[in-house]
């Protein structure tokens, strides 16, 4: 457990160091809570007590040692707290309104016709339902980590370490893309918070990581547009497509999900065909909005058509990952349940 109390001061100034490590955090929280009740059979348990405590009392110290100096040293005319809430209200902008730009999330989705969301909810109720939605989304897999966590082995094999690590970053990438499409203030290039610990997983899961990956890039089109940058965006995208089609593998996978068959055993998907389905109409719609743009002049009374169906695409594309990352999370809950039944009735 010693491992757990210097990964939560890690997180702690990563966090600190920048705020976007929060998508993150919902499923740390989760794991180490799971960790800390491994081997416990209720929460007033003497080992589920020292070590949740523990863990409480390194997160404070951390914060108070890296936010005391500016409660100590304020701003000339500024007092300690209204340091502290200065800071607090930079980190996040609720006066900033629900999104900017065409991001491809469920809120810029929903505020198109007929739905309307940011203009028929009051502002002062979009952080709330915000919240309450990012919760929602957070909440199956951070349950599913809990369970991982308390499952888990006490074991110095390299397959326990490995198995745990997996699962911690699928619940990453679970709770980061809840963030992502739920969340208040979303940035277009907040979506490589999903990207980073997914690519960590491309051995497991090639196809998912080359689609996601791509659909990825494919989001930021406006933002490119915007910068001017679309000889570098096609040359990226071009360039990964073709050292994916060296590494083989997420185009052997479509393959042979293209005949129903099974890949890769960790994809866990045994006998179908809709994976194939999913990255051949995700990509048919990608290109074709491309051909689309440059074929034909969005109409007068609709100027944001394009950037509007990137928008509604993106936020597709993000909410199936969703459930993708989901299940993954889910077979390593199985697979740590069946781990620890092997070890117990040895």
């Amino acid at each position: 457990f010693t491992n757990c109390v210097i990964g939560s001061i890690l997180f702690c100034l990563s966090l600190n160091f920048k705020q976007m490590a929060l998508y993150y955090a919902p499923a740390v929280f989760a794991y180490l809570l799971g960790r800390s009740s491994a081997g416990s059979t209720s929460i007033i348990h003497r080992k589920f007590l020292l070590r949740f405590f523990t863990l409480g009392i390194t997160v404070m110290l951390s914060f108070l040692a890296l936010w005391l100096p500016f409660a100590l040293y304020p701003s000339e005319g500024d007092t300690p707290f209204g340091s502290i809430l200065h800071i607090i209200e930079r980190l996040f902008p609720f006066k900033r309104g629900l999104y900017e730009g065409k991001v491809s999330n469920i809120w810029c989705a929903l505020s198109t016709k007929p739905f309307s969301f940011r203009d028929r909810v009051p502002e002062r109720l979009q952080p709330m339902c915000a919240l309450v939605l990012t919760i929602s989304l957070c909440l199956p897999p951070c349950v599913a980590l809990f369970k991982i966590g308390r499952e888990c082995i006490e074991s110095k094999k390299a397959s326990g370490y490995d198995s745990q690590l997996r699962a911690l970053l699928w619940g990453a990438s679970s709770t980061s893309i809840s963030f992502f499409l739920a969340s208040f203030q979303v940035h277009e290039k907040s979506i490589l918070m999903t990207l980073s610990p997914l690519s960590v997983l491309v051995a497991d899961t090639p196809l998912l990581c080359f689609w996601f990956s791509v659909a990825s890039v494919w989001t930021l089109w406006p933002l490119v547009e915007m910068d001017r940058l679309q000889t570098a965006y096609f040359a990226c995208v071009v360039i990964y497509c073709l050292l994916c089609l060296l590494y083989d593998r997420p185009f052997a996978t479509l393959k042979t999900y293209s005949r129903g068959g099974t890949a890769l055993v960790r994809d866990g998907i045994n006998n179908s065909v809709w994976p194939f389905l999913v990255v051949l109409f995700s990509f048919i719609g990608m290109i074709g909005l491309h051909i689309a743009e440059s074929t034909f002049a969005a109409p007068e009374k609709l100027p944001d058509l394009f950037p509007v169906l990137w928008s509604i695409g993106g936020a597709g594309m993000f909410c199936i990952f969703w459930g993708c990352s989901y299940w993954q999370l889910k077979r390593q809950l199985l697979n740590a349940i069946t781990s620890y039944k092997k070890l117990k009735f040895q």
